[in-house]
C-alpha cells in the first residue's frame, strides 16, 4: 500500500471513483454526463490524545463538462459504522467546489473512511462520488 506523507500545504489528489448513470426520468439519452473528482488540500495534522486528527479542505472537481449539484453525503468506519446527512454541493461544468476545514479524526492508529456522495448532473444523470482515506499514524492514503 502506498502512503502519502502529510505536509502542511501540500494537494494530494484523492483518485475518486465517480459512477455516472443514464437512463433515470429526466436524464437526456445521448448527453454527456458530469464526471466529478476530489483533491485534499491544505492538509494540517494535530497529534490528539489517541491518535492525529487530519484537518482539510476537501476539492469536488467537475471534469467532464457539465454542472452537477451532489445532494447526500455518507462516510463510513472501519468498524462498518456510517454517518449520512444531506449536503449541497454545486460543482459548475469545469469547475471545482472546496469544502473548508473538513475533518478526518481517527478513534486509533489505523481507521479507513469510506465516503459516498450522491446526485445529479445537469442532464438529469445521477451521479455518485466514492472513494476512500486510508489513516496510519500520521499518514493517510486516498483510494477509488
Amino acid at each position: 500500500m502506498t502512503r502519502h506523507a502529510v505536509w502542511l500545504g501540500t494537494a494530494l489528489p484523492a483518485f475518486a471513483l465517480a459512477i455516472c448513470l443514464g437512463g433515470f426520468a429526466g436524464a437526456a439519452e445521448g448527453k454527456a454526463s458530469g464526471r466529478v473528482s476530489v483533491e485534499l488540500r491544505n492538509v494540517r495534522v494535530e497529534k490528539t490524545a489517541v491518535a492525529f486528527r487530519f484537518l482539510h479542505d476537501r476539492a469536488f472537481i467537475e471534469s467532464g463538462g457539465v454542472g452537477v449539484t451532489l445532494t447526500q453525503g455518507q462516510v463510513c468506519f472501519t468498524s462498518g459504522v456510517c454517518n449520512g446527512q444531506p449536503v449541497n454541493y454545486r460543482i459548475e461544468a469545469n469547475q471545482s467546489f472546496v469544502r473548508e476545514n473538513a475533518v478526518i479524526e481517527p478513534l486509533g492508529p489505523e481507521e479507513t473512511f469510506a465516503y459516498t456522495y450522491s446526485g445529479q448532473d445537469d442532464n438529469g444523470h445521477v451521479v455518485y462520488v466514492i472513494f476512500r482515506i486510508v489513516v496510519n499514524g500520521d499518514q493517510y492514503e486516498v483510494t477509488p
